[in-house]
């Protein structure tokens, strides 16, 4: 003890490293002592990856905390360990790499509370930034099903976000389901956008016509009147008025393909007197 306290206050870790491990190798590894050459030995390794990363030699700190991670999993660092190593590979522009260090980190430490979420909200990041929308999307899904109530996972470490991160998740969702030609998936979630977020009347208005949209586009046209005249009467006199234009001649459009033209007609009528 009195030989690493030394080292210790000399800041000669190095030293203190080495004779961590000569001492583990002599009978003095046995209790009490043994637990805390472990302490000093889990301790200290970190602490070198740390270096690396704040040095930003970036494979070199992704491989150190990656090799820290296998050799130490039961160590309360080691969560943090496969964190860092994402974002070092991310830094290093291995994308893959970081979604596969992410998925270890989801698997292995999924009780993890700050950890866990921030990975698969990543994960769905990393995914939406080389524009693999489908799995973008399927992983900003799985968030806002597992983490709902989440406030840290989005925004930077410490930090804590005023609106739920499965508030972004879900608008990112709902796009690229829609853009992807997935309407029934999409529609699932705006839907479920409206549900989770009553309060955001702005967005929820557009979801509401673009769910008409959808509809239309999918040649559903009695369901995409009934978002149409939902979103009029609960966002008409509030919402955009080239919005409300829209939602009226696309009413009309729909009663027209459906071989209701008269019926169309009328509403193209009312259109014109907005």
């Amino acid at each position: 003890n009195l030989m690493l306290d030394s080292l210790y206050i000399l800041k000669d870790f190095k030293g203190m490293f080495e004779a961590t491990k000569e001492f583990q190798a002599t009978a003095l590894n046995r209790p009490p002592f043994d637990a805390k050459l472990a302490e000093f030995e889990q301790g200290l390794g970190f602490k070198f990856c740390n270096d690396k990363e704040e040095a930003k030699d970036w494979l070199a700190a992704a491989s150190c905390f990656q090799d820290y991670a296998d050799a130490f999993p039961a160590s309360e660092y080691a969560p943090k360990a496969l964190w860092s190593a994402s974002v070092a590979w991310e830094n290093h522009s291995e994308l893959g790499k970081a979604i596969e260090t992410r998925i270890k980190l989801l698997k292995e430490y999924s009780t993890d509370e700050d950890l866990a979420p921030r990975a698969l909200f990543a994960i769905a990041g990393n995914f939406h930034g080389i524009a693999v929308y489908s799995e973008a999307a399927q992983f900003y899904e799985m968030f806002v099903e597992k983490y709902p109530n989440n406030h840290t996972a989005c925004v930077g470490i410490g930090e804590t976000s005023d609106q739920p991160c499965a508030q972004l998740a879900l608008q990112n969702a709902a796009a690229f389901r829609s853009g992807l030609g997935q309407y029934e998936q999409a529609v699932k979630d705006f839907d479920l956008y409206i549900k989770m977020f009553p309060k955001d009347k702005d967005q929820i208005s557009m979801l509401m016509f673009n769910t008409g949209r959808i509809y239309f586009d999918q040649k559903l046209y009695d369901k995409a009147i009934e978002r149409y005249q939902d979103y009029i009467s609960k966002f008409g006199k509030s919402g955009p008025l080239g919005r409300l234009v829209a939602a009226y001649t696309a009413i009309g459009r729909c009663h027209w393909r459906s071989n209701r033209k008269s019926e169309g007609l009328k509403w193209y009528e009312k259109a014109e007197e907005i």
